[in-house]
């Protein structure tokens, strides 16, 4: 792997990428929460005039169904799945293999 590849890697399997998509999917939960979902433009521009453009636009009308929210749910679920597929995997010598490598460090 070249050293961007591992540099964007590490960024990702990063506590802070984790604890912010935490956060995101928290934040869309309690919108979610109190936002009335799949409502009509017009209930939206009545009851929250000067915020309405700004619910229709992140789908926050549709938050547990929005493509933010699905992205994130996605990201922080599978983070570490793939991660662990996609990097390089270190053996572990275990029995035998141990016993003749420490025979060959003695010898």
């Amino acid at each position: 792997m070249n050293k961007k590849m591992k540099k964007f890697l590490s960024f990702i399997s990063s506590l802070k990428v984790a604890i912010f998509l935490l956060i995101l999917i928290a934040i869309y939960i309690v919108i979610g929460t109190m936002l009335p979902q799949h409502g009509t433009q017009e209930l939206y521009e009545q009851r929250y005039p000067t915020i309405s453009s700004i619910i229709i636009t992140l789908h926050l009308d549709k938050a547990y169904s929005s493509p933010i929210f699905f992205s994130a749910h996605l990201s922080f679920c599978h983070q570490s799945h793939i991660l662990y597929n996609i990097k390089p995997q270190r053996t572990i010598p275990c029995g035998k293999e141990v016993i003749l490598s420490d025979l060959r460090r003695k010898g």
